[in-house]
């Protein structure tokens, strides 16, 4: 998965947030993009 974040936005997230290198998180996607005829389950492309 790919996710696009400004810089900025980035360095404010893990200061708020108290975010170090291998924190795990949670994102929850604003918007989807799907290329061509893709299966339903996105784990089976792997």
């Amino acid at each position: 998965m790919d996710v696009e974040l400004p810089r900025e936005r980035w360095h404010a997230l893990r200061q708020q947030h108290a975010l170090q290198d291998g924190s795990r998180v949670h994102l929850k996607p604003r918007r989807i993009t799907r290329f061509g005829d893709q299966p339903v389950d996105p784990a089976s492309a792997i």
